[in-house]
């Protein structure tokens, strides 16, 4: 079974997530990788998975997780992809332990599950979300890193997490209004910005650190659906293989 990528329906989560955009004026963001939980919106138990590591014809590694017991494996996914455990197999995620082993590519046909490049293991409590991100560091080096989603919201409202887990100096993300809102003023690489709004569409500019008038990308219009949380992670080296994964949780 593969992760398949989903084509820039998404693009102006891109550049919100813009991502840190780190990005000269002139530079593109490119597609972005979009699934959503089909999960009924009270439930909130979810794994978000998400292959950030930029290499040659896009990296593809394999991956092994493990999900209260239930064993799951995905060839082939390539730099770039993100996408939900649930929204991979059609099952809903469990809460219990969770094993998540990135190996390389071909290895599953081989049969070698016991030598992962990267791997990660965790208690995933009764609702609560997780994203584990294979990305690179502020210095390029690879890594696995795992994140509690904040997945509450207050009435219909939705939320963006933002994540900068690319290899690219810092920036702030704005809603350009009068006065602007920061989802962040600046934030390096590891860090992450949420912002809670009513649904509907917002417009958002990627800036240099602390400067909503030095607009490095944007705006463009973002689309935030009422009891879900968009979850858009800043990946990749800048500026050549810069780009934004977005994975869709239910909020509750």
């Amino acid at each position: 079974m593969r992760i398949r990528k989903i084509s820039a329906a998404f693009v102006a989560g891109a550049v919100l997530a813009g991502t840190v955009a780190l990005a000269s004026p002139t530079s593109a963001v490119s597609a972005t990788s979009v699934m959503t939980s089909r999960s009924a919106a009270t439930d909130t138990t979810s794994l978000a998975l998400v292959h950030g590591i930029p290499g040659e014809a896009g990296f593809p590694v394999d991956l092994y997780v493990v999900n209260n017991l239930r064993r799951f494996t995905f060839d082939d996914v390539t730099f770039g992809t993100g996408a939900t455990l649930e929204a991979l197999t059609g099952r809903r995620t469990q809460p219990g332990f969770v094993f998540v082993g990135v190996l390389p590519a071909d290895a599953l046909e081989n049969g070698r599950l016991d030598k992962p490049i990267l791997k990660t293991s965790f208690w995933l409590g009764a609702g609560q979300s997780r994203s584990v991100v294979a990305h690179l560091t502020a210095d390029g080096q690879p890594k696995l890193s795992t994140f509690v989603n904040d997945v509450r919201t207050d009435g219909d409202n939705g939320q963006v997490t933002v994540h900068h887990l690319a290899a690219a100096p810092q920036v702030g993300v704005y809603v350009p209004v009068t006065p602007p809102i920061a989802i962040t003023p600046g934030f390096v690489n590891g860090q992450r910005a949420t912002l809670e709004v009513p649904a509907g569409t917002y417009p958002a500019s990627v800036t240099a650190p602390n400067d909503p008038t030095t607009v490095l990308a944007g705006p463009l219009q973002v689309p935030i659906t009422a009891n879900r949380t968009t979850l858009v992670f800043a990946i990749g080296t800048f500026p050549d293989t810069f780009t934004v994964a977005t994975v869709v949780v239910n909020a509750r």
